[in-house]
């Protein structure tokens, strides 16, 4: 239990680094992101200012270095062509970005742009921002003077290869402005923002929530530890407590004491092992009785024999057809009775299989004609069953009617879906109390001195079981009725 909650402890600490390792990545993205779109918006602001409204190169040149602000750690320009000319500033991570002879007079189509020849390839996002510019054209092509000035926002996706300098990296460039005259791209204005954790504030606050952290962990760890030690103590003593208890019911001692938990599942085990016990004193009580029961029935038979032999023995009676024959009944009934108690053991048995296969009823019912019973079930009638077995049962239902009913039995039968029942009724009430009907070597009379070993309906009930089908008896009115139900193939 105390590993349990230190491991918890650890996997809790990973998960909360592995979120603030995510929570940094994905804040280094939107602050990428939100720079750059402060940094548009403030060029749009800039070009519908009179006071700033300077269209040609130098004049675009100053309004983007006097609207960074200090998240802003760099440009690259580039021109109409998309290749460098100009780099201004330090890259995100700080580093001075690498200055090239380039043509500095960016009027309108920045030309004469300078490629490094040991730049670096970097596929970038498409421009996000439009700065279009327009004027009157001259025959010659060229633009006399820039009238007006429009800054729109681009919706097209997809990236676009650019050489850079030697340093630049992709994670380098938060956004790209496109200049265009009169809406032929004339240029390119790259922006570099400085990472999240080199800009001070922010590094201040991860630095110092870092540093809680290391503190926290020893901390967090140190307290898991204890509540682990004071719960498994607690759990140890209510664990233990359930193990004394079994122990016991291996004993045979049944009145067990549990200890009282808050925690569901030892509680529920508890309540498992309080319902063991009760059932355990259950079936000791019946196991006992059994006993007695099965002593008695086989000894009832045995003692009339052993007083008949006795009194012909003493001369008491003549030894003549009579006396065996009372002898001979006697044995017959030792002998089904024993009989009877191997059968319902053998069904018990792990070795015990029914075979199913669509076994007739009618023919099963014809064979046991020599009960005194009317059918109502079709000749065709099938179910999935051990024949055998069906036989058995059938046999135990129609004896136990005829020695305990008033009146004729009726077998009918019930086909659904899924399950198909056979009915069997008579007239007659069952027991007051009633006992366990099922249950071996149980009987009505508590007397027992009526015929019957009480092991017929506890045979048929185990038949059903070996079939996954179920049998019922109940009393409605002055009849009773017994069911068997098969589960249909």
């Amino acid at each position: 239990m105390m590993l349990s909650i230190v491991g918890i402890s650890l996997l809790i600490l990973i998960i909360q680094c592995s979120v603030v390792t995510l929570f940094n990545i994905s804040l280094a993205t939107k602050w990428s992101k939100e720079v750059f779109g402060e940094f548009a918006l403030s060029i749009r602001d800039a070009i519908s200012s009179p006071s700033e409204s300077y269209y040609d190169g130098n004049g675009i040149l100053n309004i983007t270095i006097n609207r960074a602000n200090e998240r802003i750690s760099g440009f690259i320009f580039r021109d109409n062509k998309g290749e460098f000319a100009l780099s201004i500033g330090r890259t995100s991570g700080g580093l001075s970005v690498n200055r090239f002879q380039a043509n500095r007079n960016l009027a309108l189509s920045l030309q004469g742009g300078v490629i490094e020849e040991n730049g670096n390839i970097v596929k970038i996002d498409n421009p996000k921002y439009e700065l279009a510019l327009f004027g009157r054209a001259l025959p010659d092509g060229s633009v006399s003077q820039i009238e007006r000035a429009e800054f729109n926002e681009l919706s097209g996706d997809g990236r676009v290869c650019v050489n850079y300098p030697q340093g630049v990296e992709r994670k380098d460039i938060a956004g790209t402005i496109i200049i265009t005259l009169n809406g032929v791209p004339s240029g390119y204005i790259d922006v570099l923002v400085y990472d999240v954790d080199f800009y001070n504030p922010t590094r201040y606050i991860l630095k110092e929530f870092v540093k809680c952290f290391i503190i926290t962990i020893p901390l967090a760890v140190l307290i898991a530890i204890l509540m682990a030690y004071v719960i498994s103590k607690k759990n140890a003593r209510q664990v233990k407590s359930v193990m004394e208890a079994l122990d016991s019911l291996s004993q045979g001692e049944f009145n067990i004491n549990l200890i009282r938990t808050d925690i569901q599942e030892i509680e529920d085990i508890s309540r498992s092992v309080k319902k063991l016990a009760r059932d355990l004193e259950r079936h000791s009580k019946s196991r006992k009785e059994w006993i007695r029961n099965i002593s008695h029935d086989l000894n009832t038979p045995l003692t009339s024999m052993t007083m008949l032999l006795d009194m012909a023995l003493d001369g008491l009676i003549d030894i003549d057809k009579e006396l065996l024959e009372k002898i001979r009944n006697e044995n017959e009934t030792l002998k089904s009775r024993i009989a009877s108690v191997a059968y319902y053991s053998y069904l018990l048995s792990p070795d015990c299989k029914a075979t199913l296969s669509d076994t007739q009823i009618a023919p099963i019912l014809d064979s046991l004609s020599l009960y005194n019973f009317e059918t109502m079930i079709d000749e065709y009638l099938t179910v999935f069953a051990d024949s055998s077995m069906v036989q058995r049962a059938l046999l135990e239902v129609l004896k136990n009617a005829s020695d305990y009913g008033r009146g004729e039995i009726t077998v009918r039968s019930e086909r659904e879906e899924s399950v198909t029942r056979i009915i069997i009724e008579n007239l007659g009430s069952l027991p007051n109390p009633r006992p366990i009907f099922f249950e071996p070597w149980a009987r009505g009379d508590e007397s027992r001195t009526s015929g019957g070993s009480g092991m017929g309906l506890s045979i048929v009930y185990q038949i059903m079981e070996l079939h996954s089908g179920s049998v019922t008896i109940r009393e409605s009115g002055s009849k009773v009725t017994l069911t068997l139900t098969f589960p249909n193939a």
